[in-house]
């Protein structure tokens, strides 16, 4: 069964998935989609208990300090971590792997993971041969300039998790390619050592970029550099 942290998470990933929000805004949110859990007693339909979802976003136990789904960028203000999208994710997802017709697919939260590559410009100007950029290289692994480097250690196993599910999938399903619904393609052994490519090239190029990522460490759910 979905906890109640669970719902505040998957609130924020349905409305701001890659974008920053207000405490009050989730507020709003959570009880519009969770009435019954969030609304205040006797009032239910008609008000949010303000007070409980605060707690579920800025408590001890709360999804920012405790979980750290949500990583705060100013007063009041947040956003999804890396830890966070990937959770909401398997609580949306379906977590067996399935397949369609005669498409082999894999999990949906590492389907996720393949649709963000594959749609990515990084990949797209990677084929071009065009130079590519930190901020169209963090877009790539999944994080942001300003990341953290737990953030970036995740992101990048996510990554490796991902490329390697699919190239097991492929194998045991006697198959050339797997589907990714998403982008509405599917992806065989070259596309997944050329974005393994990709990725390599990236942390060399963007070495020292990256080290400042890694230099930075989350406490109490805010940014610091060590």
């Amino acid at each position: 069964m979905i906890t109640k942290h669970e719902k505040v998470l998957v609130t924020a990933f349905r409305r701001w998935p890659e974008e920053s929000f207000s405490a009050e805004d989730l507020v709003v949110a959570c009880w519009k989609e969770y009435p019954e859990d969030f609304g205040l007693q006797g009032y239910e339909n008609s008000y949010p208990d303000s007070n409980v979802i605060y707690r579920y976003i800025m408590g001890q136990n709360s999804i920012v300090k405790k979980h750290k789904w949500l990583l705060q960028t100013r007063s009041k203000t947040y956003r999804l971590s890396t830890q966070g999208a990937s959770r909401a994710l398997t609580l949306l997802g379906d977590s067996q792997s399935t397949e369609d017709g005669q498409r082999v697919r894999i999990e949906r939260a590492r389907e996720a993971v393949l649709a963000r590559l594959l749609r990515s410009r990084a990949w797209m100007k990677y084929q071009r041969g065009e130079e590519i950029v930190f901020r169209e290289a963090c877009m790539f692994w999944g994080i942001i300039p300003r990341s953290a480097g737990e953030e970036y250690r995740f992101a990048r196993k996510e990554l490796a998790d991902s490329l390697s599910l699919a190239e097991e999938r492929i194998r045991q399903a006697q198959t050339s390619d797997l589907w990714v619904p998403e982008v509405n393609r599917s992806i065989d052994h070259e596309t997944l050592n050329q974005l393994r490519s990709l990725d390599a090239e990236l942390v060399q190029t963007f070495a020292d970029e990256v080290a400042g990522i890694v230099g930075r460490v989350i406490d109490r759910g805010r940014l610091k550099q060590t």
